[in-house]
């Protein structure tokens, strides 16, 4: 999923966008005791002079029970797993980035679609 968002600042040449865009995947070993999920996101905003800093990738895996595993790291990409238990029905996926934008002073979040593993 790719999030666009345009900051235009008065009397600039320049047009700031925002483009992120978010990847999950996910995988089951081989012997389908446990869910690995994976995601990254690309940074390809035009900033026109302004800095992204304090980047984070969150990946979750949703599993069919209520319950769900969670990993933040800092930087571009993160991995998590969790254990089927036995349970081999349909898990998802999802990647989700933050990071830190200058010009609108603020942590910024994009969420990307979720990625289905059964």
């Amino acid at each position: 999923m790719t999030l666009l968002m345009t900051v235009v600042p008065l009397g600039a040449q320049c047009q700031m966008q925002y483009n992120v865009s978010v990847y999950a995947d996910g995988s089951v070993s081989d012997d389908l005791s446990t869910v690995y999920g994976y995601s990254n996101f690309v940074d390809s905003s035009i900033r026109c002079g302004a800095t992204h800093s304090s980047y984070s990738s969150i990946t979750t895996i949703y599993p069919p029970s209520d319950s769900s595993a969670q990993h933040q790291t800092s930087g571009t990409e993160s991995n998590v797993q969790i254990a089927t238990n036995g349970v081999q029905e349909t898990y998802e996926v999802e990647g989700d980035a933050s990071l830190y934008c200058s010009a609108a002073r603020s942590q910024i979040e994009s969420g990307g679609p979720r990625h289905t593993q059964s």
